[in-house]
């Protein structure tokens, strides 16, 4: 289960892996909760440039899907060149600036925008990397905020007919500043790190590239939710 490589620190007994919930004060049936095995934050990660933000989480036991737990496919490339991708983020953190984090699940429609268009002066001045996905507006307004990090940004791709997971809340300087959108990891760079774990020689990961492979059929799939 992907999530932000920022804020976790490597002790899984102190996270739970919450799926199902929509309202934080209510928990219904449809709620699970699972104790987390492992944590492996990824190895290139940067604390100063934020590059690199990505962390997998071992559960202790498998998910069972249901009607609200579902996967979501891991798209394998990405190009800015195709920008009118329908894309949405979620979460509960802040709905302003400082402000008091949601305790009822949040959605926004959010734009990509133009990598070369936000790493330019007067916006993020160059600090962007390859690894990382720009969207909102360039006049602000609608943004992830505080506590939105590690949340999913995915996109309906047309010809699949499906969402594809993009990218990752990560940063951004405020929240719906103008010429300072969200900044999100992209998530396709790093199929191929988290291949090689869900693949390789690490026992501890054995029991989840079965049940990886016996869910997802046709495409590769990663748990969407978020971490209390």
């Amino acid at each position: 289960m992907p999530n932000l490589g920022h804020g976790h620190g490597n002790y899984p007994l102190r996270w739970r892996a919450v799926f199902g919930i929509v309202n934080l004060r209510q928990r219904t049936r449809s709620v699970k909760i699972k104790r987390i095995k492992r944590i492996i934050v990824n190895p290139k990660y940067s604390n100063l440039t934020m590059d690199n933000d990505i962390t997998l989480l071992q559960l202790k036991s498998p998910v069972t899907y249901s009607d609200y737990i579902q996967p979501i496919c891991l798209q394998h490339n990405f190009t800015d060149i195709n920008l009118d991708k329908q894309c949405f983020v979620s979460g509960w953190g802040s709905r302003s600036h400082g402000g008091q984090e949601s305790q009822i699940l949040q959605e926004a429609q959010l734009k990509i925008l133009p990598f070369t268009v936000c790493n330019k002066t007067g916006w993020y001045n160059g600090m962007l990397t390859s690894n990382m996905i720009c969207a909102g507006y360039e006049t602000g307004g609608i943004d992830t905020c505080q506590g939105d990090s590690g949340g999913p940004f995915s996109c309906f791709i047309r010809k699949q007919k499906k969402f594809y997971l993009m990218g990752i809340t990560s940063f951004g300087f405020g929240c719906g500043h103008p010429r300072f959108p969200g900044i999100y990891l992209r998530a396709a760079n790093y199929k191929d790190w988290i291949e090689n774990i869900l693949h390789g020689n690490d026992n501890n990961f054995k029991h989840i590239t079965f049940y990886v492979h016996i869910l997802t059929a046709v495409c590769w799939v990663v748990i969407l939710e978020f971490l209390f």
